[in-house]
């Protein structure tokens, strides 16, 4: 982490992701891309996504090899990168035979370090390390996991944030199911033969960023929420009144659909 003077009223509490261990001296074209920013609007300029701002820093978006499918290939971890789009950094590895992509970053795998894509039993176990790769069926119970598959073959799309990890509870071999504990400590059933890799995600302290002030969340395109009591009657149903009013019957959204709070879930109503 990164402290700053308080010269300013802004910089008296901001508190950043030292970024001076990560290098981004390659580009290659063919892992970006360049995607349209619609600021939250749909092709007509109306309003979908009610939180999103207008202007945001210009980024391209990192294609990262979710499915580790350079199977019995070793890589190099080349460089330590940031991502604008995730939480967490990536890493670019160089497989043996040339072909370059990038990964989640795993914490404390640094540059120079050997991964490696399993797609079939290793009796060694101890050679297993972290950035590793296999199918769930030939890692041990209780090892550390992130990137994990629902459907084998189609990437993983369980834990990846920032600072996140799972862990492998219980294989259940006759019925081709693995029991994986999430980092929210929900667990979930998946296939033996879905992908994993083993170790925590890198930049782990990503929920002790403090951006300081209002403009820097702007940046990143994310916009304030102004609550609906606090706007006149033709912006928003619970909007108008003297000072703090009591609420409507029925709450409402802001583009006048009712709903209810049902066990902690919001039904609309037709």
């Amino acid at each position: 982490m990164k402290k700053y003077n308080s010269i300013t009223n802004s910089m008296r509490h901001v508190c950043l992701i030292d970024k001076s261990i990560l290098r981004n001296t390659v580009k290659i074209s063919n892992l970006f891309l360049i995607k349209k920013n619609n600021s939250g609007r749909n092709n007509s300029g109306k309003i979908t996504v009610y939180t999103k701002g207008k202007k945001k820093h210009k980024k391209l978006y990192r294609i990262i090899d979710y499915k580790r499918i350079n199977w019995n290939i070793p890589g190099t971890i080349y460089t330590n990168e940031y991502d604008p789009n995730r939480s967490s950094f990536i890493s670019l590895v160089v497989y043996k035979n040339n072909i370059c992509c990038y990964i989640l970053g795993v914490h404390n795998l640094n540059i120079g370090s050997t991964v490696y894509s399993y797609n079939n039993i290793n009796n060694n176990y101890l050679s297993y390390k972290k950035g590793y790769s296999n199918k769930l069926l030939y890692l041990v119970t209780g090892s550390v996991i992130h990137n994990v598959e629902y459907y084998p073959g189609k990437g993983g799309i369980f834990i990846r944030s920032a600072g996140t990890y799972g862990k492998i509870i219980k294989k259940y071999l006759n019925l081709n199911k693995v029991l994986i504990e999430l980092p929210s400590k929900t667990k979930f059933y998946t296939s033996l033969y879905s992908n994993a890799t083993l170790g925590m995600v890198s930049n782990s302290f990503h929920n002790k960023v403090n951006l300081g002030k209002a403009g820097r969340n702007r940046w990143l395109g994310n916009k304030s929420n102004v609550r609906g009591v606090a706007m006149n009657p033709v912006d928003h149903p619970h909007g108008g009144g003297e000072g703090k009013k009591s609420n409507p019957s029925f709450k409402r959204s802001p583009w006048g659909k009712i709903y209810k709070w049902n066990n902690k879930k919001r039904i609309f109503i037709k």
